[in-house]
């Protein structure tokens, strides 16, 4: 019967054996520690970077009616610009026979005849197609110089029975940018300093 003996390895075998052992936890150690490193890298950027909002304001076109009435004359009228961006003004002058129930006669009063207006001079508007427009943009906030200085009653107008005058002023706006936009809508020249000309797209 044979028998093995159970060699021991030499002392050279294990003190190599054991180097190597300490290399490898040693190599294990650093890539933990590079793992953790980077982790916390990681975690601090996620911690310290805020988040950036960008935030738009859309364009707001809007405008109203600024006048004094009291009741018997209108004065000092003008449009002022209520949006948040650059905006071409017109405004639009209706009169009308009102009943006291608030309806309104199909016969509509005659200037001059009926009632009388009186505009602004050198003031900036031009009429074209029975509306007035503004010819330069408007700032928001900013008001136009005036339209009408006063509208009254005409001495001895015929006023129907039970009615009496209403004129008002409607107003619009168009953005101003780019230029063809109120060109377009509004089917006007606008030359190339942004002053509306007269009625006619032209491109600009």
């Amino acid at each position: 019967m044979d028998h093995q003996e159970n060699r021991r390895p030499s002392k050279r075998t294990r003190q190599r054996q054991r180097r190597r052992t300490r290399i490898l936890v040693l190599m294990i150690s650093l890539l933990l520690i590079v793992a953790i490193g980077a982790g916390g890298t990681v975690a601090y950027l996620l911690t310290k970077t805020g988040e950036t909002k960008n935030t738009f304001t859309p364009g707001v076109v809007s405008c109203k009616v600024v006048e004094t009435f009291d009741k018997q004359t209108k004065t000092d009228v003008k449009v002022q610009n209520t949006g948040n961006t650059d905006a071409y003004l017109r405004a639009l002058i209706v009169a009308t026979w009102v009943k006291e129930d608030g309806t309104t006669l199909a016969a509509a009063p005659q200037e001059a005849t009926d009632y009388t207006l009186r505009f602004a001079e050198n003031s900036g508007w031009l009429e074209i197609n029975g509306y007035w427009y503004y010819t330069r943009p408007v700032a928001p906030t900013e008001t136009t110089v005036a339209l009408i200085d006063s509208c009254t009653l005409t001495e001895g107008a015929s006023v129907p029975e039970g009615c009496h005058l209403s004129v008002e002023i409607i107003a619009s706006a168009v953005q101003s940018v780019p230029a063809n936009a109120a060109a377009e809508k509004w089917n006007l020249t606008i030359d190339a300093n942004g002053t509306i000309t007269g009625s006619g797209v032209t491109g600009a």
